[in-house]
């Protein structure tokens, strides 16, 4: 009897792993964000943003926002959030949902750098068409 027993739990054991191949596989689709699960990319953005405008231009910051938001639909459009594997059924919408709000708070971060530079470039330009105001009008 323990025999039988025996054989049925190595039977079970081994289609269980045999039916976990495709889900494992599945998890393999999101390797290419770790560093967003890994909060790498925050990390980058933060030293990123605190090098300022001296560092990087105003077209640099824009095409990091531009690709990151890029990256929220990616995530949030083309990602399967449910898929049947065999005997299991992987639900990914809590991942999809938490990666996509991690790449917003990024593109949030840069649209505020742009922003702030782009408004801090509006004000030497105010700063610059004043003085050249009062070198016309008052002289």
């Amino acid at each position: 009897m323990s025999n039988i027993i025996d054989d049925h739990k190595d039977a079970v054991r081994k289609v269980l792993r045999e039916e976990s191949i495709g889900p494992m596989n599945h998890i393999k689709e999101f390797d290419k964000y770790q560093s967003l699960i890994s909060r790498q990319v925050d990390q980058e953005m933060d030293v990123l943003l605190s090098e300022g405008e001296e560092t990087h231009s105003f077209e640099e910051f824009s095409k990091y926002l531009k690709d990151y938001s890029e990256l929220v639909k990616k995530i949030e459009y083309d990602s399967r959030r449910s898929i049947k594997l065999g005997m299991f059924e992987v639900q990914c919408d809590e991942l999809i949902r938490s990666l996509g709000k991690r790449a917003q708070n990024i593109c949030d971060k840069l649209l505020d750098r742009v922003i702030e530079y782009h408004r801090s470039s509006n004000r030497e330009y105010i700063l610059i068409y004043f003085h050249i105001f009062h070198l016309i009008f008052m002289k």
